[in-house]
């Protein structure tokens, strides 16, 4: 999570590098991946970690919470099959929190 919150801090204010980190097919966009041919894979399973690093992220940004929030929402709605749902909310929250408390999970 260090690495997720850390970019945000190094990236800034910027919307085109927030859609590089934790947009579709962004560095931390853990659901999605491209092969050589340009054929996608979508792991419905990782939707919430990639939600989890958008809160993380943006916290790294600097955004308040009620900004990350706005922001998540507005992308979410051009662009997320999960936008508006109540697990998208919860997992952008947590790594919003998570980043906010110092603390980096950890996965077993």
């Amino acid at each position: 999570m260090n690495a997720v919150v850390n970019a945000g801090k190094a990236d800034g204010w910027h919307p085109i590098s927030w859609f590089a980190a934790v947009g579709p097919y962004g560095r931390f966009d853990y659901q999605r991946s491209v092969d050589r041919a340009g054929n996608t894979t979508f792991y419905k399973d990782y939707t919430p970690v990639a939600n989890f690093n958008v809160g993380a992220y943006l916290y790294g940004v600097g955004a308040w919470k009620s900004g990350a929030s706005a922001i998540s929402n507005t992308w979410a709605f051009f662009g997320s099959s999960n936008a508006g749902s109540k697990e998208q909310t919860e997992f952008r929250n947590l790594g919003y929190d998570t980043a906010a408390s110092g603390e980096a999970p950890i996965c077993l």
